[in-house]
Formats: C-alpha cells, sequence, structure tokens
C-alpha cells in the first residue's frame, strides 16, 4: 500500500482547506482559488497553499478515502453549509463534462448535506426508473472504458445482467453531465433496495468487461454506492487487483 506522505489539516480550517485543495481542477485551480478568495477565510486560503502539493500527488484510491474522513471532522460543525456553497462554486466553474471534480463534490454533499431518516421507497421495479437506469449504465460504460467499442459492450452487458426482460435493441442514450447524473441518481435513490443492487450489479457487470479502469471511472463507480446507500464490497477488491490509469 501506497504511503504517501500527505500535510495533515490542523483544526476546522485544516479540515476546510483539505476538502478544497481536493476540489482544485488541474487546469482551472487559478479560477477556483480566486473564487474562494473572496468568499472564504485568509486562514483557509493560506493553509490550502502550504498542503496543496502534498495532497495532488495523493494516490487516487487514497483521495476518496481521505475525503470521507476530513468530512467527517466538519459535520458537525457550523462551516458546513458555507462548505458546501463554496464547494459548488469551486465546481461550477468547471466544464460540467468534468468528471474528476464532480465525483468528489457529489460525495460531499451526500456525505454533508442534511437528512431526516430514510426515505420510503416510491419505486419498486427497474421499469419504473429505467430511463434513469440505462442513462446510468451509459455513463458507467463510458467512464470505465478506453475505447468507443468497449463503451457499446460494457454497456450492453450492463443491460442484460438486469432482472427484466426488456433489454433488447436498447439503443445508447446521449452523454449526460454530472447534474443530470446526480438528478438521476436521486430518482433512484428512492427505489426499493433491490431496485438500487439490481443496478449496482449492472455496473459491476460494465466494469467486468473493462481490462484497465481510468480512476473517474472507479471513482464513479464508488459514488453510485454511496449516493445510493447501498455499499458494493467487491468494488474495493477489485479496484486493489485491477491495474488502473490516470
Amino acid at each position: 500500500m501506497d504511503k504517501t506522505p500527505v500535510a495533515l489539516p490542523v483544526g476546522e480550517y485544516g479540515v476546510l482547506a483539505y476538502i478544497y485543495t481536493l476540489l482544485l481542477d488541474a487546469n482551472r485551480s487559478t479560477a477556483q482559488l480566486d473564487y474562494l478568495a473572496q468568499v472564504e477565510e485568509p486562514t483557509v486560503i493560506e493553509q490550502i497553499e502550504k498542503m496543496r502539493s502534498a495532497v495532488e500527488i495523493l494516490p487516487p484510491p487514497q483521495r476518496l478515502a481521505s475525503l470521507d474522513r476530513q468530512a467527517a471532522k466538519i459535520r458537525n460543525t457550523p462551516h458546513v453549509s458555507r462548505l458546501l456553497k463554496c464547494a459548488y462554486g469551486m465546481v461550477n466553474i468547471l466544464p460540467a463534462e468534468n468528471w474528476h471534480t464532480a465525483i468528489v463534490y457529489l460525495i460531499l454533499t451526500h456525505r454533508l448535506a442534511p437528512t431526516v431518516g430514510r426515505p420510503q421507497a416510491i419505486y419498486h421495479s427497474i421499469e419504473d426508473v429505467w430511463v434513469e437506469t440505462i442513462e446510468i449504465l451509459a455513463t458507467v460504460a463510458r467512464l470505465t472504458s478506453q475505447r468507443p467499442q468497449d463503451v457499446s459492450y460494457g454497456f450492453e452487458a450492463g443491460l442484460m445482467r438486469l432482472s427484466i426482460g426488456r433489454v433488447n435493441r436498447v439503443e445508447l442514450p446521449p452523454e449526460l453531465n454530472w447534474r443530470e447524473f446526480q438528478t438521476d441518481l436521486s430518482k433512484i435513490a428512492v427505489a426499493t433496495v433491490k431496485v438500487k443492487k439490481d443496478l449496482i450489479a449492472a455496473c459491476l457487470e460494465i466494469w467486468d468487461t473493462q481490462r484497465q479502469i481510468p480512476v473517474d471511472g472507479a471513482d464513479l463507480m464508488l459514488a453510485i454506492s454511496i449516493l445510493l446507500d447501498c455499499p458494493m464490497p467487491p468494488l474495493l477488491d477489485r479496484s486493489a487487483s485491477r491495474q488502473r490509469t490516470i
């Protein structure tokens, strides 16, 4: 296991800085930091600069794990509302097709957004969320594939794994951006556990068709399980043994 040293955040401002650093995009970080400088405390900005180089080289498997750890530290503090607003401002600066940073944002909001118990399931079949399901499968196929022909193959493999009989002759839907993806998952989040497990099983079927999984594809799979509150244990073993590419 990689033991890359990372500058540890100090205090609540340090935790904020660490999370903001995870949201920085390599190509547009200047614009993101300019935005943060207008809405955050100078102490937070200073700590971002101190820990940025160490966080940027954090291995991908540790990136989302560290996000979970830091989010847990800040969850019951008065900083949450500001953090979520600033995080949205940072990701909103980026193109809607930027999945690398958006996945961090989606998991962060799910971990920190206030909840009032588990919502009652209102969808009881994959057919009730059919459009959303095929859009999510297509997104997984696109982000876990290296070649266009693999996208179609993975998408079809995922469809065949669903426990319904209407999977023949389904066209690959248009690409989603992360906001549309979030909307789809929000609907499936109020489906039954069986529906969620069927979707995750189909996603894993797509995963199994690929020889190499890009980092964004692996992170997306983890994000789906987190946003649906439906664990995906096999993913952890697969990600440890499968070669991943940046």
